[in-house]
């Protein structure tokens, strides 16, 4: 059913045999409908054109939205602004939007009330140092899915390392973990947990995924020795380059990339848009800035 506040009709299992899914799409028509089945995608969509829009919650977080697919020409704009207005109804309290998935013009973006959130930049390491640096007094332990304390534990220290947007779900870290493709440490300092990092290995290259410093640890070297790991790591599964990406505004880390041998990778840059739903304020740990 349609309303003054959503003008489109939201999409449904039953409607996506209806949808006239091109090979680009992102889904398979059983795959889609599934999703949306089990609330993890939700849409919006105009009958008479089939022009759709699709979002999904962000790193298995249900206060945040993503927009996964905009399959529209005419009505985008005004898919993306029905789309915004249920989100807000669900409770969601941001909507977002990344280049790496819709590229589209940003003015198109902010007609639809989204305005750059994230500029998140590229490094890439094709040249392993021969010795790098390590900590003394700093060990690495492997991470397991079935590890609650472990877990934990990497919650916690993403919870203080990172921005509010930033944050990984008890959920995200349950399907990342389980992959085995990723190899997740915690690092510990005189039995006290100071950092983590997490690496995706793939046939003839690795990404950093995470890495993380506790904020009163900061400066005591303990970031480059998780570099170290990782690059160890990189070494032993003969998987170079290593990849990577950060926050422009992120002086600290991409000083500490850089001084590694680093380079920049500008052609993976992409940016975030973002549409709060409700006064930012009142977000705990909201600040992005």
């Amino acid at each position: 059913m349609t309303s003054p506040a959503h003008p489109f009709e939201a999409l449904d299992a039953a409607a996506v045999s209806r949808l006239p899914l091109s090979w680009r799409s992102r889904f398979e028509p059983g795959e889609l409908a599934s999703l949306i089945r089990s609330g993890q995608a939700w849409g919006a969509w105009e009958p008479g054109s089939g022009e759709f829009v699709v979002a999904r919650p962000w790193r298995h977080r249900s206060e945040i939205a993503v927009l996964v697919e905009i399959a529209a020409v005419r009505r985008a704009d005004e898919l993306v602004l029905d789309i915004a207005a249920r989100c807000r109804d669900d409770g969601r309290v941001l909507l977002m939007a990344m280049e790496q998935q819709e590229r589209r013009r940003s003015a198109s973006w902010e007609r639809a009330g989204l305005r750059p959130l994230e500029d998140v930049i590229a490094y890439e390491l094709t040249s392993l140092p021969s010795a790098p640096a390590s900590r003394p007094g700093l060990s690495f332990h492997r991470v397991r899915a079935d590890d609650a304390g472990a877990v934990g534990t990497l919650l916690a220290l993403d919870r203080v390392a990172f921005p509010w947007l930033w944050w990984n779900s008890v959920e995200e870290f349950a399907s990342y973990l389980g992959s085995n493709l990723v190899e997740a440490a915690i690092g510990t300092l005189d039995g006290e947990p100071v950092c983590y990092v997490g690496l995706t290995r793939y046939t003839n290259a690795t990404h950093l995924d995470r890495i993380a410093v506790r904020p009163d640890r900061q400066g005591e070297g303990i970031g480059r020795a998780g570099l170290t790991w990782v690059i160890d790591r990189v070494r032993v599964n003969r998987a170079a380059p290593l990849g990577l990406s950060t926050q422009r505004t992120n002086a600290r880390s991409r000083a500490l990339y850089e001084s590694l041998g680093f380079r920049r990778k500008p052609g993976d840059d992409y940016r975030i848009y973002g549409r709060w739903l409700v006064d930012r304020d009142l977000v705990p740990g909201a600040d992005l800035d």
